[in-house]
């Protein structure tokens, strides 16, 4: 039988004469209020309509079976009249849209043409019409709903209660069969449209032939969606939507090429326009089926009823385990709850609003993460802490913004994610490799880099098989994410607290040095630590300016360095203050005096300015010891 490589092809070889009809009787039925200009025929009295082309449809409803479709038809229409040598003909090509309705079921039936009038782009408006292949629009926006008209006309106690959708009830509802069939390892499933004669596995997993009806679906024993992400319920679910929302889509092809045997679609790296063509359709109909299967076996309301009951009762059961245990165990609960797979369960509960959910069951590098969650920032749907490890490398050895901060040794991978290295936020374990800490797993904001995710597919197998009268599903395809550092406020704040934390770890070495080599005596001590500071500073700590600085003389300073003298607390506390010695020092010198604090008030003040304000000047101090009415410092005695 004849073939049409688009509907457009099939209207005009089957409707011709209709349509040549419609238009003829518009044309006579108007007389010279056509509006027909021509540069050769002035006044225009003959009309004949010559030829008439579909330029294009647009579908714009269907109810049942029935169908509304507009088709923008081109005539070719010869005038004759007056014209500028007397009497003249020419040709006009004007556009007109036509009207129809019929039944789109094993072929296009009983079509009327139901109207006709001139050509308007309104009527062709994709946002007011159907995809020229019959799928449905169905934008972002609108899954839910989708979702919930679905469980509406097929499965309404779902959206009543917190239950697991009953498959074999809907399947009743929807009039399927299911039979479970010796699928090529690719593919997971197949909903068929038409009758024909397939392989099926009974229960004794013997393999007979067997003719099946229209509404039939065919499961792969062994692999159901997406292989290691997925379940037999959400493949029997994803094809029941083909099946809800595709069948006109089917019986379009159907018609165009009766001989039809098979339908493929190649996976690619970035889904296509869903109008570029049949391969487009074909990824359009996939990315439906896929958004809606988890909405439908994952309601929305009843979802997160149930994980709010689920949380409540592990924090009671439960009250000092972390917050990302408690999720993690709460993403499992309820994705056997439900009878998905715990991806599904986590993806739904994100998209719901929990978004510390991100942090758990997280596959990455061959293996399941430790869970983790964050209190600060709100990710993106794009983002994660998370990077494998072939991008962690084009990270830290390509990137040239990424390597400039990796380069300095502040942050290590571990866990899968660039984490600062620094003993609060990473431990070793008993295996000798590093781990982040229990309080690392908690505020993951506060310690690791973010990241922008990118994910692609990688078809390993070429096309996706679409065989005789079916949809499948080809579950070869492996996911490709590709991963950029995020130059925002949050990971700014990250480095710097990275640099900050090097920094003090390194002049924390540095006290500690200087501090196991000091003298044991307090006279050797300050020696030490005057020299010490004159080396430092390339300037020389001399006797008369530490007098100056501290209002002693510099005689006695001289002596204090030589042999042990007594010194009060006032004394020894100028001379913190002067030197501006790091308060593990000054209590250290103050104690080799034979001096303390006194347990009072004062003596808390005392301590307060060693340890807050050692870098102000004498002056400044005594001043806020003179304000409360305490003794000042440097008096010599």
């Amino acid at each position: 039988m004849k073939q049409y490589a688009s509907f457009e092809k099939y209207l005009e070889d089957k409707f011709y004469n209709e349509i040549h009809r419609a238009v003829t009787n518009l044309v006579f039925s108007r007389g010279r209020n056509n509006k027909f200009s021509s540069y050769t025929v002035l006044d225009p009295t003959y009309f004949q309509v010559d030829d008439v082309h579909v330029k294009a449809v647009s579908f714009h409803s269907t109810d049942g079976n029935r169908i509304i479709f507009h088709a923008a038809i081109e005539a070719d229409i010869v005038l004759k009249g007056i014209g500028k040598r007397d009497y003249d003909a020419d040709m006009t090509n004007p556009w007109y849209t036509v009207s129809f309705t019929g039944y789109l079921s094993d072929g296009l039936n009983m079509v009327t043409i139901t109207g006709i009038d001139d050509y308007s782009k309104d009527k062709f408006d994709k946002n007011s019409t159907l995809s020229k292949y019959l799928v449905p629009y169905l934008y972002s926006d609108d899954l839910e709903r989708e979702a919930e008209r679905f469980l509406y006309k097929y499965c309404r106690q779902a959206l009543k209660e917190p239950m697991p959708i009953p498959l074999d009830e809907l399947l009743i509802n929807m009039g399927l069969e299911l039979f479970e069939a010796p699928l090529p390892d690719n593919i997971f499933g197949k909903i068929h449209f038409a009758e024909t004669t397939v392989d099926v596995i009974n229960e004794n997993d013997e393999i007979f032939s067997q003719t099946i009806d229209p509404g039939t679906i065919l499961l792969n024993p062994n692999i159901f969606f997406m292989r290691n992400i997925g379940s037999r319920n959400n493949t029997v679910v994803h094809e029941c939507v083909h099946w809800d929302r595709h069948d006109k889509f089917f019986e379009l092809q159907r018609l165009l090429n009766s001989n039809l045997t098979s339908l493929s679609c190649e996976v690619v790296d970035q889904k296509t326009h869903k109008d570029i063509g049949i391969e487009g359709a074909l990824q359009w109909m996939e990315w439906q089926a896929n958004a809606l299967a988890p909405r439908i076996l994952l309601p929305a309301n009843t979802t997160r009823q149930k994980l709010n009951e689920i949380l409540t009762k592990i924090r009671i059961e439960k009250p000092d385990m972390a917050d990302s245990d408690i999720m993690e165990a709460a993403i499992q609960e309820l994705a056997d709850f439900f009878g998905v797979s715990k991806f599904a369960a986590k993806l739904r509960a994100t998209e719901l609003g929990f978004v510390s959910a991100q942090g758990v069951w997280n596959y990455v590098n061959g293996k399941y993460l430790p869970s983790f969650s964050f209190k600060t920032i709100e990710l993106k749907k794009d983002e994660s802490y998370i990077i494998d490890t072939r991008n962690a490398c084009y990270e830290a050895i390509i990137d040239k913004e990424t390597m400039s901060i990796l380069a300095k040794g502040d942050f290590i991978y571990v866990d899968s994610m660039f984490c600062i290295n620094d003993e609060k936020y990473i431990v070793e374990n008993e295996d000798g490799d590093c781990e982040l800490t229990a309080y690392a797993r908690q505020n993951v904001d506060e310690c690791c880099l973010k990241f922008k995710q990118r994910f692609k597919v990688k078809n390993g197998q070429g096309d996706a098989f679409y065989t005789q009268c079916s949809l499948s599903r080809d579950v070869d395809a492996s996911t490709f994410c590709e991963c950029n550092y995020i130059d925002d406020e949050d990971n700014q704040n990250v480095v710097k607290r990275a640099a900050e934390m090097k920094r003090l770890k390194e002049e924390g070495s540095r006290i500690m040095d200087i501090y196991r080599n000091l003298p044991m005596s307090f006279a050797g001590t300050l020696d030490a630590h005057m020299k010490r500071l004159e080396k430092e500073d390339g300037k020389k700590m001399t006797n008369l300016e530490l007098a100056l600085r501290t209002g002693l003389s510099d005689r006695y300073i001289q002596d204090l360095r030589k042999e042990e003298k007594n010194a009060s607390l006032g004394t020894v506390c100028a001379i913190c203050i002067g030197l501006h010695l790091h308060p593990m020092f000054s209590n250290d010198l103050i104690q080799k005096s034979h001096n303390d604090y006194p347990m009072n008030e004062e003596g808390f003040f005392n301590r307060f300015l060693i340890e807050r304000h050692y870098m102000d000047s004498l002056e400044l101090c005594n001043e806020k010891l003179r304000e409360l009415g305490y003794r000042t410092w440097g008096k010599e005695l």
